[in-house]
């Protein structure tokens, strides 16, 4: 019995441990969150009218849309989002 009760200790530190080591801060969390959110048809890409969603970022979309390709990368997203605060997808 007592090995059981080791292996389900160890077991259980090892899982602690590994989410714990989670990699990203929680306000890069909750970007990718938006991100993938406001990503509707999951393309890895925020369109113009994926955007329409958050006023402040379908206002300043173009100037969001830094290499000019029509459409809002992750990294993107993120630069707007530490200039300008955190999106608001309109849902509350």
């Amino acid at each position: 019995m007592k090995p059981t009760v080791i292996l389900f200790s160890v077991l259980a530190l090892a899982c602690g441990t590994a989410l714990a080591a989670e990699p990203g801060t929680p306000e890069q969390t909750t970007d990718a969150a938006t991100f993938t959110y406001m990503d509707v048809n999951g393309d890895g890409k925020i369109s113009r009218d994926e955007a329409k969603t958050s006023e402040d970022l379908s206002a300043s979309y173009d100037a969001a849309d830094t290499n000019k390709d029509g459409a809002l990368d992750e990294s993107e997203f993120s630069a707007f989002e530490e200039m300008h605060g955190n999106v608001s997808s309109g849902e509350d």
